[in-house]
């Protein structure tokens, strides 16, 4: 997922999203949007990876400036600054089976003391330390699960996707569409479902939903 068009995308729709911009539309940080002058806390990432490989966490303007100077002038194209925003990294995961949209819970993630946000160590368990996920209740799960089903069909997707996000001031702030989520025991798209279905189940249930007349949702 291209994470400039997604998030420019979601902006059109009237989705809350972060501030921010290609890096080769930035120039001297006087002239940048006011949202990253203002900013305490800038965040520079790649606009074509995922599990946030490649993302910097930069304090203030000159420490983004000198990381985008690090970069290639041909490559700026390739990065995205934009605004931190504070809060628990969360998903929650859909798919479709026949005309009915299955949605999982939203999880937040809490970090463990001293990481400044949920990367690709913590995703994908290189480290000691772990992430601990909760299940969210209440308005703001009602509003994430909504907007997941309204985003699953306005961005027309298909299969199994997951929609992350960071949980601002009781709201979700979106960060991206993962089409091609990782899908193993303990994983995110399978923390988002373990309420409803075993493992083995969501991969049954997400994976024959692929294959016309394979599965029938009245049948489970």
């Amino acid at each position: 997922m291209n994470k400039e068009i997604f998030v420019s995308l979601l902006r059109d729709l009237g989705y809350p999203v972060p501030h921010g911009c290609l890096v080769a539309a930035l120039g001297d940080p006087g002239s940048w949007p006011r949202e990253l002058q203002q900013s305490l806390v800038l965040v520079l990432k790649p606009i074509n990876e995922g599990n946030s490989f490649g993302v910097k966490m930069l304090d203030g303007q000159a420490a983004a400036a000198e990381a985008i100077a690090q970069i290639e002038p041909a490559d700026r194209r390739r990065w995205r600054l934009e605004e931190f925003i504070d809060g628990p990294f969360g998903t929650v995961a859909i798919f479709q089976v026949g005309s009915e949209l299955i949605t999982g819970d939203a999880v937040l993630f809490d970090l463990p003391d001293g990481w400044r946000f949920y990367d690709d160590r913590l995703k994908s368990k290189l480290t000691d330390q772990r992430a601990t996920p909760r299940t969210l209740h209440g308005g703001g799960a009602h509003r994430i699960r909504d907007d997941a089903v309204r985003l699953y069909r306005q961005l027309n997707c298909k299969g199994l996707v997951r929609f992350d996000f960071i949980y601002n001031d009781r709201a979700p702030v979106y960060l991206e569409t993962n089409t091609i989520p990782g899908l193993y025991p303990g994983s995110n798209a399978a923390l988002s479902f373990q309420s409803q279905f075993s493992f083995e189940d969501l991969l049954t249930l997400s994976t024959a939903a692929q294959i016309p007349g394979e599965l029938k949702w009245e049948q489970c």
